[in-house]
């Protein structure tokens, strides 16, 4: 019993925390509490490539209005990062339903914090919404 009590703790893999803040611009508050999320390094590739995806899918269906309005796919490239974060979500939560505790947390104030990450490359992404816009 004791030994495979020490085995669990030289076992556990090491984490850390990250904490952060968003800068916000003057006079400005979010208009729904923000979701942060932390990707550890197994899912980053899982965003990156579903956001390629998503990008390279708007662009082939709306090419032509893109080419003649500009600001149309920086609105696309938002929903295209949006949807790229749900997908990863819940693939996160399929595969390792204990993981979404530690990383995805939810916060009206400008700080975030994370206890438990573990340790190695991750990439943090949130999703905030400032009047009726949403931004990734």
């Amino acid at each position: 019993m004791l030994m495979s009590a020490l085995l669990s703790i030289f076992l556990a893999a090491p984490t850390g925390t990250i904490e952060g803040h968003f800068v916000m611009p003057p006079n400005t508050s979010f208009s729904r509490p923000a979701q942060v999320v932390v990707f550890p390094s197994e899912y980053i590739n899982v965003y990156m490539a579903q956001l390629q995806m998503n990008l390279d899918n708007y662009w082939e269906e709306f090419k032509d209005a893109f080419i003649h309005d500009k600001q149309a796919f920086l609105l696309f490239r938002e929903r295209a990062k949006h949807q790229a974060m749900d997908y990863t979500l819940n693939r996160m939560k399929r595969e390792n339903p204990l993981y979404i505790s530690d990383l995805v947390t939810t916060t009206s104030s400008s700080q975030f914090t994370f206890n438990h990450v573990p340790q190695g490359e991750c990439e943090v992404v949130a999703l905030i919404t400032i009047g009726n816009q949403e931004f990734v």
